[in-house]
């Protein structure tokens, strides 16, 4: 199938950051690798309170309940900080030596935009804040926002909105997020809220995703590039797809 997603490690300790490293060492090629903190406080959930009323809702735990654990869940991290200045330093060395193309997820300041440069990072994925995404945007990196947020029209989480991004000229690509059939929805919505023209909604999902992890034979209509197709109507509320060609085959 010509996959290029093909795994999924969490680091959250020391063998974790080990496993990471034997995985790394076995890969061909660049690896495209995101590093992420959701513990709430900071990052995606910087109002905790979205997380306490998530742990409330989902496992029925009183306001004092959600907030206890999330204090736990803060200290558990606070006691791992030299394993995320290890991990850092560690894929600073692979980023810039060109072994991994290095994500930051949710930075939510200019300073997380810096210090992802500084280590060598190529892509801010999903800023929380639109300082975030111009601070990327005037280093020349890919921003990606997620396509459920356009559709939504705004984060779960109180975060930036991606239709403001994108109207702003601060989103380069969508990713699917949890919703792969959210992707092509968000091109037509975006469309339709008159945000941005029909070209420019595609390159979100085609070239620009293309370039954000580093693949140059697709995501374009280019002499040798690779002859994937989605041929598809709008449709409410959802999109039509009416057929698929991929490379030298096709489905209908």
């Amino acid at each position: 199938m010509d996959h290029r997603i093909l795994h999924r490690l969490d680091v959250r300790s020391a063998a974790g950051l080990a496993a990471l490293r034997a995985r790394l060492a076995d890969l061909p090629g660049e690896a495209v690798v995101s590093h992420e903190d959701h513990t709430p406080g900071q990052g995606q959930y910087a109002d905790r309170t979205y997380f306490e009323k998530f742990l409330s809702g989902s496992r029925g735990m009183t306001a004092e309940e959600a907030k206890a654990q999330v204090d736990a869940m803060i200290e558990r991290r606070d006691d791992l900080l030299d394993v995320r200045d290890e991990a850092f330093a560690y894929l600073e060395v692979l980023a810039r030596a060109g072994a991994v193309r290095l994500f930051g997820h949710d930075p939510e300041s200019a300073e997380e935009i810096a210090a992802l440069a500084a280590r060598g990072g190529s892509v801010a994925e999903f800023p929380t804040t639109v300082d975030a995404a111009a601070a990327a945007r005037d280093r020349g990196m890919p921003v990606v926002m997620g396509a459920p947020n356009a559709l939504r029209g705004s984060s779960h989480t109180g975060n930036t909105s991606a239709r403001e991004l994108v109207g702003r000229g601060l989103v380069t690509a969508l990713a699917s997020d949890y919703l792969p059939s959210g992707l092509l929805a968000a091109v037509f919505l975006l469309v339709a809220e008159g945000i941005v023209e029909l070209p420019a909604a595609v390159r979100l999902v085609t070239s620009g995703g293309a370039e954000a992890v580093g693949l140059t034979d697709r995501g374009a209509l280019v002499p040798g590039a690779r002859a994937d197709l989605v041929l598809a109507e709008a449709g409410e509320p959802w999109p039509l797809v009416r057929a698929v060609l991929r490379a030298e085959g096709a489905t209908a």
